[in-house]
């Protein structure tokens, strides 16, 4: 990550969450032991839509098909913007 200024802190939040997620799967549903690792397996998959979403609204956006005002293009300015 570009810019990253404490990165033993991030990883360590990061070991944190993934702790959490793994502690509340295994509470909430104790019939399905692998559903952690099924949730992530989904990531990249989310993470790949999530980019197709965003060229998708961007290939909007620049045909004139949504406006200029819309929340969603102007997160999505926001976040090109910052990368």
């Amino acid at each position: 990550v570009k810019l990253l200024e404490n990165q033993p802190y991030v990883e360590s939040v990061y070991e944190q969450v993934n702790a959490a997620l793994l502690e509340y799967t295994l509470c909430a549903y104790p019939q399905f032991p692998d559903r952690f690792s099924q949730i992530l397996l989904r990531l990249p998959e989310l993470r790949a839509l999530s980019t197709q979403a965003e060229d998708y609204l961007c290939y909007k956006h620049l045909s004139g098909e949504v406006p200029c005002n819309n929340l969603l293009i102007e997160m999505l300015h926001a976040k090109r913007t910052c990368i």
